[in-house]
């Protein structure tokens, strides 16, 4: 059967008649998404010509608001389908065409919410570049809520941000700062807000540290092309990665002085807690996460971040010792209490160091750009006039605090002599009575003792207006023994040896009352040699003698009569 048989000519048949039947066979329906657009063009699209327009990543942001304004400024509803197929990212339009005519492509869920409103839709979760973020689909019974690129964005910085992983190490060493060194300053709360307010020495620094990694990541990340094309204005994008930077460092700064001040009104502390303390903290952090901010948008090295704090920490340590330039405060006694104007000074800087970093870092990242940065270039210029202008302004204004007035009723125990504090140390009254009769008793009425032993600050300023109280038990005697003793004085003629006897018979004198009131024999180690035998030998001696010594001691320490 098979001689004669030619193979070419039948598979020419074949093929001839398999076109045949093509031809005579019914066109299958095209499919729902072919349907969908044949309806919304008012043709079959496969004989329409197809222009395409490509943009670059950085400009889809763009495109999507383009779109959007487009939408919104029909008559008609716009409604988003969505492409369903292996491979459709790939695909242009005209092949999406081609392929819905053939039942490649078809109808399937929208990858993103373009629009909220009363629409149902229900959580879904995209993963891009690696990173995660919720986005919602338009099906299901949840109401669907917009999430902005704002927001989005914030969020982002806030997982992004290096404070989430070292807050807790930041706030042990805050714990650690504040609680490890021992006081009574629970007990008043000019020293409990002043204590609240040292985690500023490790916070400020450590968000200077993270502003400047935070500043510096899109010069380090290779995207100041894109951001520079974005159609976010520029100061925007800088100010939502400072905010987070700030706001996290505040909840971080946050957490000891919460921890102070409930202990001290747990403690019952007289009076309310000096807000002005806090105020310093937050606007010296502010000012500090503003630098960083600045710094790390010019300078994208590794090494910056350290050396922003390194140069933070330095510069907060250093100025506390100027009043006029100081940023922080290491004690708060409750004699003084800040000057307006200074405090004012210091928080107006802050918000000025904040627009000047904001503005600079969007000028800065944006420099390639001859326009579009133009209301930037103002807020920068304006920002850091007035940041010079507050630095300057800092000396004119005063030291950051002054003396208070004394109260007309200042808190009084005790009898000769009386003792007298202030309303808010009436804690330490107790224990201030108590040092007043040990030194009464000391004196063995060689040495004459004022009526009344006034606090520092509530008869006047200087070394020796008063005593201190707050502290431990030695240093409330010895200011006291300093108020008690005649004051040190020079003249024109004073001579060289009656200036050498004063001295002498003053530290003999001094020392030895500090002796007998603590009990502390340890005390005649940190005198010179024949002030220590002198004072060893009289403190063995009996009463009487004793007090005959010190009478002497006294006189020569009392005569201010000039040498002719």
């Amino acid at each position: 059967m098979t001689e004669g048989f030619d193979a070419a000519d039948f598979g020419r048949q074949f093929q001839q008649f398999m076109r045949a039947m093509s031809r005579l066979a019914p066109a299958p329906p095209p499919g729902p998404l072919f349907d969908r657009l044949e309806r919304h063009l008012g043709r079959s699209p496969l004989d329409m010509p197809v222009v395409t327009a490509t943009f670059p990543p950085h400009e889809h942001a763009n495109v999507a608001i383009a779109l959007d304004a487009l939408t919104s400024a029909r008559s008609e509803p716009a409604s988003l389908i969505g492409v369903r197929s292996p491979g459709r990212e790939y695909a242009g339009l005209g092949d999406i065409v081609d392929g819905a005519a053939r039942h490649q492509y078809g109808l399937g869920a929208t990858a993103l919410c373009r629009h909220a409103g009363r629409t149902r839709r229900t959580r879904h979760r995209e993963r891009t570049r690696g990173e995660s973020h919720r986005a919602r689909l338009c099906r299901g019974r949840q109401r669907c809520h917009e999430v902005t690129p704002m927001s989005r964005q914030i969020l982002i910085e806030i997982r992004r941000s290096p404070l989430l992983w070292c807050a807790p190490v930041l706030i042990a060493l805050e714990l650690l700062l504040v609680f490890g060194r021992p006081g009574e300053w629970t007990t008043v709360w000019s020293q409990a807000s002043a204590r609240a307010q040292w985690p500023v020495l490790i916070v400020g620094p450590a968000v200077a540290a993270v502003a400047t990694w935070s500043g510096g990541r899109t010069r380090r990340d290779g995207m100041r092309e894109q951001l520079s094309r974005a159609a976010r204005p520029a100061w925007t994008v800088e100010l939502v990665r400072f905010a987070v930077v700030v706001l996290l460092g505040l909840l971080v700064y946050a957490a000891a002085p919460l921890a102070v001040l409930a202990i001290a009104a747990a403690d019952g502390a007289p009076g309310r807690p000096w807000p002005g303390y806090l105020l310093l903290g937050a606007g010296t952090l502010v000012t500090c996460a503003a630098i960083g901010h600045l710094a790390g948008t010019r300078f994208s090295s590794r090494a910056a971040p350290p050396l922003a704090a390194i140069t933070t920490f330095t510069a907060l340590s250093w100025l506390q010792d100027d009043p006029r330039f100081a940023l922080s405060v290491l004690s708060g006694h409750p004699q003084v209490a800040f000057a307006p104007a200074a405090l004012g000074v210091r928080l107006a800087l802050a918000g000025a160091a904040t627009v000047a970093a904001v503005a600079g870092a969007a000028v800065l990242g944006r420099r390639a750009m001859r326009s579009g940065i133009r209301f930037e270039r103002r807020l920068l210029a304006g920002g850091g006039v007035a940041a010079l202008a507050l630095v300057a302004a800092m000396p004119l204004t005063g030291p950051l605090r002054v003396g208070r007035p004394a109260p007309a009723r200042p808190v009084c125990a005790g009898q000769q002599p009386q003792v007298c504090v202030w309303p808010e140390e009436q804690r330490h009254l107790a224990d201030a009575v108590h040092a007043s009769r040990r030194l009464a008793a000391a004196a063995v009425s060689a040495v004459p003792l004022p009526a009344t032993l006034h606090e520092e600050g509530l008869t006047g300023t200087g070394p020796q207006s008063g005593f201190w109280v707050g502290y431990w038990d030695r240093a409330m005697v010895t200011s006291m023994i300093s108020m008690v003793l005649p004051a040190r004085w020079t003249c024109p003629t004073m001579a060289t040896d009656q200036r050498r006897a004063w001295a002498e018979n003053s530290v003999m004198l001094r020392t030895w009352l500090a002796v007998r009131v603590t009990g502390d024999d340890t005390l005649l180690d940190r005198t010179p040699p024949r002030v220590r035998d002198t004072v060893r030998e009289v403190l063995g001696q009996d009463p009487l003698q004793q007090a005959s010594w010190a009478r002497a001691r006294y006189q020569v320490v009392g005569d201010k009569t000039c040498a002719q």
